[in-house]
C-alpha cells in the first residue's frame, strides 16, 4: 500500500504524493497489427502511464481524461490505480477501456474529478 494512503483526506495526499513517470501507454489499447482495440481513458482524450512514488515506490496505473466542454466548459479527470507490477497494469490495459476500469477495479485508487480528490481508502479502512 503507498504511502499516500497514511495521509488524513485525499486532497492531502494528492498535493503530497511525489511520483515518477516509469512507462507512457498512449491514449488506446492496440492488437499486434496497430488496430486499437479501445481507448485508455474516457470522454474525449486522455491516456495511461505507469507511475511509481518516490517516496515508497508504490505503482500506480494512473489514467488521465479530458471532457470537452461547449464554449470552453473542459473537465480533466485523473485516477490513480494502484497495481503491483508492470504486468498488472499492462493486463490491465488490455482487458479494460477507461470507462470500464473506473466500473471493474477493485483495489486502492484516489481519482480528481470536478468535486476535488477522493479515495476509496481511509485511515481506518488500512
Amino acid at each position: 500500500m503507498c504511502c499516500i494512503f497514511s495521509f488524513p483526506d485525499a486532497e492531502t495526499a494528492a498535493n503530497n504524493f511525489d511520483f515518477e513517470v516509469v512507462e507512457r501507454y498512449g491514449n488506446a489499447y492496440k492488437n499486434w497489427r496497430g488496430k486499437v482495440i479501445h481507448h485508455l481513458h474516457t470522454w474525449d482524450d486522455g491516456g495511461r502511464a505507469l507511475i511509481r512514488c518516490r517516496k515508497c515506490g508504490a505503482l500506480f496505473l494512473r489514467q488521465d481524461s479530458e471532457y470537452r466542454g461547449t464554449y470552453g466548459g473542459d473537465s480533466y479527470y485523473t485516477d490513480l490505480f494502484s497495481v503491483k507490477n508492470r504486468n498488472e497494469a499492462i493486463a490491465y490495459n488490455k482487458k479494460y477501456d477507461g470507462y470500464a476500469i473506473e466500473r471493474e477495479y477493485k483495489g486502492a485508487k484516489i481519482w480528481n474529478s470536478n468535486a476535488g480528490w477522493r479515495w476509496n481508502m481511509t485511515q481506518d479502512s488500512q
